[in-house]
C-alpha cells in the first residue's frame, strides 16, 4: 500500500482506477480500495460522460504504457522521430511539464 507521502516522481494516486456510477447524471472514478474518488461531470449525455470517466479511469495505465514505449522505442528510433515525439508530449502533459 502506498503512503500519503508521495515521492517527486509519484504525484498520482496509484492505479488501478475504477468508474463507478452511484445514480444519477454523475459518475465517480475511484482507486482500487475505493478510498478516494474523483467526481466526473456530467455531459449532455451520460454515455459521453461514461466515456470520459472510462478514459481518465484508464489514464494511470497509459501513462505506465508510454513510459515503458518510451524506454523500448529508444532503442530503435531518435529523440526527433514522431512517435518518440509524441511519447514525450504526452509523458510531460501528464507529469504537469506542457
Amino acid at each position: 500500500m502506498k503512503t500519503e507521502n508521495k515521492t517527486e516522481k509519484e504525484k498520482h494516486t496509484a492505479g488501478p482506477w475504477l468508474v463507478s456510477k452511484k445514480g444519477g447524471l454523475c459518475l465517480y472514478i475511484k482507486d482500487k480500495n475505493g478510498s478516494k474518488s474523483l467526481k466526473a461531470g456530467f455531459r449532455p449525455s451520460l454515455l459521453e460522460s461514461k466515456n470520459n470517466a472510462q478514459l481518465i479511469a484508464a489514464a494511470p495505465d497509459l501513462y505506465d504504457a508510454c513510459v515503458e514505449a518510451r524506454v523500448v522505442l529508444g532503442n530503435h528510433f531518435v529523440d526527433g522521430d514522431y512517435i518518440m515525439v509524441a511519447l514525450k508530449k504526452a509523458i510531460a502533459k501528464a507529469e504537469g511539464k506542457a
